[in-house]
């Protein structure tokens, strides 16, 4: 059995349209300097900014770089899959959080980055389904409400497509996840960051420079601490996610 979450057409349609360009192909073999992170201090659960759609950036790591805000509401920013005896699929669209750039000659370098990912706001179109990922014997929202990610490292940069508009590269980030209360190390190879200066087409999407983070990854239950009988069963132990982050210089609640 199958259960999907279908995404509202029209709005990623826009978006893709968007980004077309920017996730033109390929990825060019010199490599660019990757520069430190500066780490924020640890913070799982930091407090999302008076509006509720932005996160409070350190005043240490606002100072690094220019920083870009997550858009959440608009489109999926993060789906997952489970394929075991039945196929699960997910998603969800109010992700918070920012990234900030590295230096001119190589933005994708980025200073530090921090997103969380509220538990309750996962949907798999299936509202029994949806209560049980939040309880207890699965991610556990009222203990630990959210999943979140920070970057620690950005290395092995390298530039790919660009032209007058736009510049990408791929990445490998590393950072922590903390989900279900356990945190981990994480790495993530063969992520794409593309930059776009703001224009009237760019504008379509949102107001201010925009920045696009694609990742595609799989996270064990069990390294997690998530075990229950239907793990392994109905629901696979690893789970592949797929991310998919657009940020602009212009906050979210700045942006009507």
């Amino acid at each position: 059995m199958k259960t999907a979450y279908s995404a509202r057409p029209l709005t990623a349609l826009v978006a893709a349209a968007a980004f077309s360009l920017l996730l033109a192909a390929g990825v060019h073999p010199a490599r660019m300097q990757a520069g430190a992170v500066a780490v924020a201090s640890a913070r799982p659960d930091a407090e999302p900014a008076a509006s509720g759609k932005s996160l409070v950036v350190p005043d240490k790591l606002a100072k690094a770089g220019t920083v870009y805000h997550a858009m959440p509401g608009k489109d999926k920013q993060i789906s997952f899959t489970s394929k075991a005896s039945e196929t699960i699929e997910g998603q969800s669209n109010r992700v918070i959080g920012f990234a900030v750039a590295g230096p001119t000659d190589s933005p994708a370098a980025l200073k530090g980055g921090e997103w969380h990912l509220p538990v309750d706001s996962l949907r798999t179109g299936n509202p029994a389904q949806e209560k049980h990922l939040a309880g207890a014997d699965w991610l556990d929202a009222p203990k630990n409400p959210n999943i979140v990610f920070r970057i620690t490292e950005v290395k092995e940069v390298k530039a790919g497509a660009a032209d007058d508009k736009s510049k990408s590269y791929t990445a490998t980030l590393v950072g922590k996840m903390s989900l279900h209360g356990v945190t981990k190390d994480l790495t993530i190879p063969n992520s794409t960051i593309t930059f776009r200066k703001a224009s009237a087409e760019t504008a379509k999407t949102a107001k201010g420079d925009l920045m696009l983070i694609h990742s595609r990854f799989p996270v064990k239950l069990s390294d997690y601490g998530v075990k229950n009988n239907t793990i392994g069963k109905k629901v696979a132990e690893e789970i592949k996610l797929d991310v998919t982050f657009y940020l602009s210089t212009v906050p979210p609640e700045q942006q009507s």
